[in-house]
């Protein structure tokens, strides 16, 4: 606490005059301690941008606020409380009692040590004028205690405002988004040149007129400021942008001192700054740093800096960067394939870009290639083959040379960004997605004699292995696509070793010769965009290769290609079934048999009794036409993939298919791939004998098989009696979607018995799909009036039936009784109405 004398002071004061406390303040507000160099400073737990003063230059601030005021009405009254601060400063009171230190003071100290003194006057006398909540130069950010809104920073002499105002200012603004829930629209910047201002008769206000920066956007012409509104020489400016396009933006600030202003008044989550611009960098790659800069490259390099200027003091490592840059943002086969552009008399296949785009690609880069995007679009225009409507990698190298970047260059410098054969056709985006697969192979040996021929070679199990630094590798294995003819070892993929986002692939094929010794020949390719490659082979063959899904559906139109041969069965023969499940591998084949299994035709017809393997099951069969309807149809599986795996239920000879019954099973397909993958067959939850058609519930029907009366059958299982069995009615009447995760769906439920005040049904849920087997779990609990709490789980049957698991030790089964007989008589047969003659002579009556 400050001392007693400066107590009775404010004392003193406040019961003769009101206003003594808001003068002093506003008087140091509007001293010369506002003049210099601001610091952001931390004081009562909020950060402030001020003016700190030491101890001999308060004296003088309060001589000075002192000095204003003695003319005032206050008189001579105000000179014992400037005396105090005066002797505060010197005797360090002020120090010790607030977080102020003895060079370093600041107009928040003495904010600070006026609302502490004023609220112990307060309490004391209860005296309203003493509350600090009546000085507006104490009023406080709303719930922030200490946080003080009349502050240094917006303080402005009236002769500075003019010059202030008057210049080019840099706006940020970040859009609202409406206050919807969500990402907002992208914050932009832009330019406000302000000229004309103008003080009008009163005296405290002044208008000002403006525009754009290139004044062909937008135009202002009300453009006001508000001086000292409320004693505390704030500025607050209003004005309108209207905008050519229509729109009219009315916009309300705070000016600061410092040169700034910031937007107030502002939508939800909007937010809108200005800054002087010869208060910000002169470089223009310092400047795109900025936000006042953000997505307005030409203001910040002021609108024309030509290619040669720009990367003429640039090393050469620093020019290759910006064309690696362009280079790997280039949008290539994930767009679409490429396109047929003509350069220099011949025809490339490439990406092409309009202007716009380009520069838009240019400018998602680093701040360097931002700064060049305007003039490397220009002299792609002004200096070679690019046009507004089609810009392509190869202007982009001749603009480089044509600004004087670039050399000779031989076959062994591909790694430099301006070689010839540095295209976009060998930049690979997805390395997995573009090797995975079939492949065909075309080759003739050099002999003159030597005919070609060709080949299948299936790529699998790409997997990334360490990383080195900006060089990605990926392992890879793959096979003949006949059985038995090679395999393929020791593949490398490597990625971006030259920072080109280029693939060279290493691999061998170990030829398995039948009665003969084996070969193998070593391979070098680069792997291009467009799924081709040409091999550079140990044993001299000419190779080249072509991803097999590039290649013509039509078998006749197969049969022209070279890819094909002497291989006419590659043309037209349905996918061997190995050939199908080596190509997917273990999780491929555990996806696409999930697929066939949710897509499996069940609810709500009902499944017929089959015998298969020695058993008689309940399922729903197919025939070969409604299977692959069903598998075709949800546009993830083609028809090869149904055919061949029909082909192999004929073959097998240990499948019960029978073609001329015409009706496939599941239990068929589990059969045929588990005795094809053998003893890993355990690895594919789909194969589980336990996987059951009738186990598996339908997406839609979950919420009907839910809903409805079911009847419960018990047994207490501490009885050990038969006489201890019993039935009662269960009626579930309301179930609910809480949660989607994945493929998951969770479920809450309502239920109640059906002889009302029986027992209550608590915490109802119902998960479905958890485990990937589209089962639907329940759990709930029954309360009964003698205290017993019984947690019931089950698994839900399509037939309308599940078993519990009682933690109260009871045998307990449900059918739904919709599935029961109607007839009163076969009801009282049923386990399900045991002990329950009411319900059972009852139909339809709750």
């Amino acid at each position: 606490m400050i001392s007693l004398s400066f107590y009775r002071i404010c004392s003193f004061f406040f019961f003769f005059k009101q206003k003594t406390a808001y003068e002093m303040l506003r008087s140091l507000v509007g001293s010369e301690m506002c003049i210099r160099d601001s610091h952001v400073l931390k004081r009562y737990g909020f950060k402030y941008e001020t003016w700190p003063q030491d101890q001999e230059k308060l004296q003088t601030t309060i001589n000075q606020a002192e000095n204003k005021l003695v003319d005032s009405i206050l008189g001579a009254r105000l000179q014992p409380v400037a005396s105090f601060f005066k002797g505060a400063a010197t005797m360090t009171e002020l120090v010790q009692s607030s977080e102020a230190k003895t060079d370093e003071i600041t107009w928040i100290d003495v904010q600070y040590i006026f609302k502490q003194q004023l609220i112990a006057l307060y309490n004391e006398s209860h005296n309203e004028a003493a509350s600090p909540l009546n000085i507006d130069m104490l009023s406080e950010v709303p719930g922030e205690d200490n946080h003080f809104r009349i502050c240094l920073k917006n303080r402005i002499p009236k002769e500075m405002i003019a010059s202030l105002l008057e210049g080019e200012w840099r706006i940020f603004h970040q859009p609202s988004n409406t206050g919807a829930k969500g990402a907002p629209p992208p914050a932009q910047s832009y330019g406000l040149i302000i000229k004309d201002a103008q003080v009008l008769e009163d005296g405290r206000m002044l208008s000002f007129a403006g525009h754009d920066r290139l004044n062909k956007r937008y135009v202002v012409d009300d453009g006001r400021c508000y001086w000292n509104e409320r004693g505390n020489f704030h500025v607050r400016m209003t004005w309108t942008e209207r905008w050519n396009d229509g729109r009219e933006v009315a916009i309300e600030a705070m000016l600061k001192v410092n040169g700034k202003f910031e937007c107030i008044n502002c939508s939800h989550g909007e937010v809108r700054k200005g800054v002087r611009e010869d208060m910000l960098p002169e470089e223009g790659a310092q400047r795109l740093k900025l936000k006042y800069y953000l997505g307005d490259t030409d203001a910040a390099y002021e609108d024309s800096v030509p290619l040669e200027e720009l990367i003429g003091g640039m090393e050469e490592q620093r020019r290759e960067g910006l064309l690696r840059q362009i280079y790997m943002a280039w949008p290539t086969s994930s767009t679409g394939p490429a396109s047929t552009v003509n350069r220099k008399d011949r025809d490339i296949q490439t990406w092409p870009l309009t202007d716009s785009e380009f520069m838009a690609v240019v400018n998602s880069c680093d701040p360097d290639c931002q700064a060049a995007a305007a003039a490397l679009t220009q002299s792609i225009l002004q200096n070679t083959e690019g046009s507004p409507g089609c810009v392509c990698w190869q202007d982009v190298q001749a603009a480089f040379k044509k600004a004087g970047h670039g050399r000779e260059m031989g076959d062994n410098d591909l790694d430099q960004m301006m070689h010839r054969k540095v295209t976009l056709m060998l930049k690979i985006e997805d390395i997995p997605a573009a090797l995975e697969g079939e492949w065909r192979m075309y080759c003739k040996g050099t002999g003159k004699d030597d005919k070609p021929f060709s080949y299948g070679m299936y790529i699998t199990d790409v997997e990334e292995l360490a990383p080195e630094g900006h060089v990605r590798r990926f392992g890879f294995r793959g096979r003949s696509r006949a059985d038995g003819k090679f395999e393929l070892t020791n593949g490398v993929a490597t990625w971006n070793e030259h920072h080109t986002g280029r693939v060279r692939l290493q691999y061998t094929e170990n030829w398995l010769a039948q009665g003969a010794s084996s070969s193998s020949d070593d391979m070098v390719a680069r792997l291009k965009s467009n799924g081709k490659f040409e091999c550079e082979s140990s044993s001299g063959f000419i190779q080249k290769a072509r991803r097999e899904d590039t290649l013509p559906d039509d078998a006749g139109e197969r049969m022209l290609s070279k890819y094909y041969i002497g291989d006419r069965d590659a043309a037209f023969e349905v996918m061997p079934f190995g050939e199908l499940c080596g190509g997917l591998g273990m999780a491929g084949l555990d996806e696409m048999l999930a697929h066939v299994f949710f897509v499996w035709p069940t609810l709500p017809t009902g499944p017929k009794t089959w015998t298969r393997y020695g058993q008689e099951k309940e399922t729903w069969g197919l025939t070969v036409p409604e299977l692959k309807q069903a598998v075709v149809g949800g546009g993830v599986y083609d028809e090869g993939f149904v055919q061949s795996i029909v082909q192999e239920l004929s073959n097998c000879n240990t499948c019960e298919f029978d073609p001329k019954q015409g009706a496939v099973l599941w239990p068929d397909v589990q059969h045929v791939f588990r005795r094809y993958i053998g003893d890993k067959a355990d690895e594919i939850q789909m194969l589980d004998p336990l996987c059951t058609l009738t186990l598996k519930i339908p997406e839609d029907q979950i919420v009907q098989m839910l809903k409805g009366e079911w009847r419960m059958f018990c047994r207490n299982m501490a009885g050990g009696r038969s006489d201890s069995a019993f039935s009662y009615g269960l009626i579930i009447d309301r179930v609910n979607e809480v949660e989607v995760v994945g493929r998951c769906k969770k479920f809450t439920f309502t239920g109640r018995p059906r002889q009302r005040g029986k027992y209550q049904v608590k915490d109802g849920t119902a998960v479905w799909n958890e485990f990937g087997n589209g089962r639907l779990f329940i759990q709930y609990t029954e309360s009964w009036p003698n205290g017993t709490d019984d947690h019931l789980r089950a698994r839900l049957k399509c037939n309308g039936k599940f078993a519990c698991e009682s933690t109260a030790g009871f045998v307990q089964k449900a059918r739904k009784e919709e599935t029961l007989p109607t007839q009163s008589k076969r009801r009282l047969e049923s386990k399900y109405y045991t002990g329950d003659t009411d319900a059972a002579v009852s139909v339809g009556e709750e």
